[in-house]
């Protein structure tokens, strides 16, 4: 770190006539309580300067007078490097963590997130391991931490989760043990929230919710799906489960299935009873569970609104 310091100080030097320090004139009617503050907003809304800060509030702020203002943070330029190619996004995913790491706000895209975990979780050879090596990695955890804060609403973490667990399953060679460990991070955050539903009811809607985000007619992706769910149940019960928990968690989800795509108004191939559904071969007392899950909801679902009438 020390050499770095060095090496953009020297920097600094050879192009120090080359950096414009502007300034403005503190109004003297004014007794300002921070005046490095407001001297930045006001450069800001001059248009031949673009405002650059990792503080989202400050960046708010000094965009109040000129709301068109181009703004930059830390993020926009890993971005940046990384679409021109100047960037590699594995090394993007690290300094983003180390971001994180630093208590820095920022909106973190799913394909960073993907990126920020570990490798050695894609060959755990079971997915208690892939959690163990997760949960020891700093710079994961870091990132996972950041997006999945407590201050977020439950609905904007499911949200979050749902888009990352629909990137992580559209990557190629992506393990289960990947998509599954990464989503018991948040299924362990989203339990001790007061706002959520039941551990089994978070897991179902956390896969019903990422259903709706993938292609409708892609059996490979429902049959992933359909893995997660029961890895992250068999989690949450541990030693306990058996096969009537399993039988139990279908029908969840299968209810689950049947109150979005009523919600929601779903129709035809985008209906949660087909996308999920896929990943239950015909016939078996799976799809019995899932398909009772599914018509107890309806049935729930149509006499609350006999009810209203």
């Amino acid at each position: 770190m020390r050499d770095k310091c060095a090496n953009l100080l020297q920097t600094l030097r050879v192009n120090f006539e080359r950096i414009l320090q502007p300034h403005a004139v503190k109004p003297p009617e004014n007794n300002y309580l921070h005046w490095p503050s407001e001297e930045i907003k006001m450069i800001a809304e001059r248009e031949e300067f673009q405002l650059y800060s990792d503080d989202l509030f400050f960046r708010i702020y000094c965009a109040e007078d000129r709301p068109n203002v181009m703004v930059l943070c830390t993020l926009d330029i890993i971005s940046a490097l990384v679409d021109s190619g100047a960037l590699a996004i594995c090394d993007a995913a690290q300094k983003i963590a180390t971001l994180c790491s630093w208590k820095v706000g920022i909106s973190i895209e799913p394909r960073y997130v993907a990126y920020a975990i570990p490798a050695s979780v894609d060959k755990a050879k079971s997915l208690n391991e892939a959690i163990k090596f997760l949960r020891a990695d700093a710079n994961a955890m870091a990132v996972l931490n950041r997006i999945w804060d407590p201050a977020k609403s439950f609905q904007e973490s499911l949200a979050g989760a749902s888009v990352l667990l629909s990137h992580i399953i559209q990557a190629p060679s992506t393990s289960p043990n990947k998509m599954a460990s990464v989503m018991d991070i948040w299924c362990a955050k989203a339990k001790l929230r007061t706002d959520s539903e039941g551990p089994i009811d978070n897991i179902a809607l956390l896969v019903a919710s990422t259903a709706m985000r993938l292609a409708e007619t892609d059996a490979d992706f429902s049959a992933q799906l359909r893995s997660v769910y029961f890895a992250l149940v068999e989690m949450e019960h541990g030693d306990k489960m058996d096969e009537r928990k399993e039988k139990d968690a279908i029908v969840a989800l299968g209810y689950m299935s049947a109150e979005i795509d009523v919600s929601s108004g779903l129709e035809g191939g985008r209906r949660l009873r087909v996308k999920i559904g896929a990943a239950f071969t015909p016939g078996t007392s799976e799809e019995e569970a899932f398909l009772r899950g599914y018509a107890n909801a309806s049935q729930d679902t149509a006499l609350k609104t006999t009810q209203k009438q």
